[in-house]
């Protein structure tokens, strides 16, 4: 079971490719809607102690409670987007321009109101009204003028946004010093929106756009078996090729332990031989133990081997001791 998002979002669009290949290996993911990051943290923990859950996707930077025992399983290879829309934005050059706008940040739960309010806290002073809505309204009340700008976290690739520039008439903006705000925000970094992704031919957005990006997690709680965990995993490399390449090296700056069935898992490259012909052993215990035990066996018993050398040794030194004396 994998608690995905908003059954319109990206996050169940992901979770739905990766079931598919699943389906194909004859295994089942359960797609578990849900309102956004936030609520997947809860629910990952909350759920850890009848384990009615076992994984969960969760945008980076989220604040953890303490006493968790969530452990980071991997990062997607493609970033997600915080995309602010509205209506003549290009007008929009300093921090000060934004003053006394409204702006929609997502639903409460969503990881876009929990980004923004990170974001909020760095434009203190300047102003701006947040409103907690969720994200086709947010569209719906700018395109009506109802509400000023529309923030979301989304991959700038999907149809969402793009229905937003090319059929609603918003365009995206570029946060004043936006690369000030991703120094400060250190999970965050800036990408670019490029001038004609959504429609090459009339070239919208008009210019390259600046936006934040940060990368969407794999969280586990500890309740699913090593075997199963890897089978997800080979899942999603599968679906994303770059996925192992993404996450080999990656220094873990999320603030969660890494999984060991993960991290041997990428060092690897792919599933072990138990994971990949027997994963049922993985369950009972992971592939090094298994070498260890099996080298543990094979020194116990040359060390017995020798033991009986020696005792037959003593035997045959006792046989001919007696024969001389007798």
């Amino acid at each position: 079971s994998i608690l995905s998002g908003p059954a319109s979002g990206n996050y169940y669009a992901t979770i739905a490719k990766i079931s598919t290949e699943v389906s194909r290996r004859h295994g089942q993911i359960q797609n578990l809607p849900s309102a956004g990051s936030v609520e997947n943290v809860k629910r990952l923990i909350d759920g850890a102690a009848n384990c009615k859950v076992h994984f969960g996707l969760v945008q980076d930077g989220i604040t953890y409670p303490e006493g968790h025992q969530l452990e980071l399983i991997g990062r997607l290879p493609r970033p997600e987007s915080l995309v602010i829309l509205g209506r003549n934005v290009d007008r929009i050059k300093t921090a000060t321009d934004l003053k006394n706008l409204r702006i929609g940040i997502g639903p409460d739960g969503s990881g876009t109101q929990h980004m923004m309010r990170r974001v909020l806290a760095l434009l203190d002073g300047v102003g701006l009204r947040p409103e907690a809505l969720p994200i086709e309204r947010q569209l719906a009340m700018v395109q009506r003028g109802e509400l000023d700008l529309a923030a979301m976290v989304l991959d700038d690739e999907g149809k969402l946004l793009a229905t937003a520039v090319t059929k609603m008439g918003l365009d995206i903006l570029e946060l004043p010093d936006i690369e000030s705000l991703a120094r400060n925000l250190r999970f965050a970094r800036v990408g670019v929106v490029a001038a004609g992704q959504m429609d090459y031919v009339h070239k919208l957005p008009h210019k390259d756009k600046k936006v934040l990006q940060l990368d969407a997690l794999i969280i586990g709680n500890g309740c699913a078996s090593d075997g199963v965990t890897q089978g997800f995993m080979a899942a999603t490399a599968d679906v994303y090729p770059t996925f192992i390449r993404h996450n080999k090296g990656q220094p873990n700056l999320t603030g969660l332990p890494m999984a060991s069935v993960a991290s041997a898992f990428d060092t690897a490259e792919g599933p072990d031989l138990l994971g990949k012909y027997a994963p049922w052993a993985v369950d009972l215990m992971p592939q090094p133990t298994w070498v260890q035990l099996g080298v543990a066996f094979s020194i116990l018993f040359g060390a017995m081997a020798f033991w009986h050398r020696f005792r037959l040794w003593r035997v045959d030194l006792d046989r001919v001791r007696i024969e001389r004396d007798i």
